[in-house]
């Protein structure tokens, strides 16, 4: 089927491999065809790409394939974006998580990876993109624990652009998440402790990181691995580090 086009000189074909002559000639032919003969053409090159060094291409494809939700080619998307941020693809890890939300059926699950997402974009450097992938996720959760991940993304994002607001106070969200994340609720009082520090409200200030770092012990004194849950954020570590270790004995 193909040695037309080999013929003309739009194609080479060489040990089993198919290349296009130009970038220019694959872009035309892959746009000039409709929408099920791409999904057709990505299912094909998912099914031939076998074996675990092609599962990130796979993933893709996959994706690519898929004409609605798919939790299964969600979840194999979410583990490749894992796998692009091990190797420091982080703007590839963002790009797949977002493409594994758009192909999630929950509305917590598409948050949860919405959130992923957009720290990843942080990572990636692309902080405009962390806020709007915060928003999104803020916009889909109804998990209390997702929501305070998302505003602490959204704060930290809008810190690092200069554009943090110094009167939020997130305390009473925080007593509410503690019984459920308390990981998530020591982030929440950092957050507003950062905040109150801005506005030179010291006493306030130190109250929140106290509190924060209260939480961190009780979640420690579960064997619960409180900052393998906030490793984004090494400020928020060392800041809890050093009131966890005046205030109690609990060590990380």
């Amino acid at each position: 089927a193909l040695a037309p086009a080999e013929d003309v000189g739009l194609v080479r074909i060489h040990a089993g491999a198919v290349a296009f002559r130009h970038p220019l000639v694959r872009s035309a032919v892959y746009h000039s065809a409709s929408a099920d003969e791409r999904r057709t053409a990505h299912s094909t090159l998912a099914d031939a790409l076998a074996g675990a060094e092609n599962s990130d291409r796979r993933a893709w494809h996959l994706a690519a394939a898929a004409d609605g939700p798919n939790e299964s080619v969600a979840a194999a998307l979410e583990a490749a974006a894992s796998r692009f941020a091990e190797r420091g693809g982080q703007a590839s890890a963002s790009r797949a998580l977002e493409r594994a939300a758009e192909l999630s059926n929950d509305d917590d699950q598409i948050a949860r990876r919405l959130h992923a997402a957009g720290r990843a974009a942080e990572h990636a450097g692309n902080l405009e993109r962390a806020a709007l992938l915060a928003e999104r996720a803020l916009n889909r959760s109804r998990d209390p624990g997702i929501r305070a991940a998302a505003r602490v993304l959204d704060w930290q994002v809008s810190d690092w652009r200069g554009l943090a607001a110094d009167d939020v106070d997130f305390e009473r969200e925080a007593e509410r998440l503690a019984p459920f994340h308390p990981a998530r609720a020591a982030l929440l009082l950092y957050v507003s402790s950062s905040a109150a520090w801005r506005r030179l409200d010291l006493e306030h200030a130190l109250r929140l990181l106290a509190s924060g770092a209260s939480t961190h012990c009780r979640q420690r004194s579960r064997g619960r691995p409180y900052f393998r849950e906030i490793r984004f954020n090494s400020s928020a570590q060392f800041s809890t580090t050093l009131i966890c270790v005046t205030g109690c004995s609990c060590s990380t």
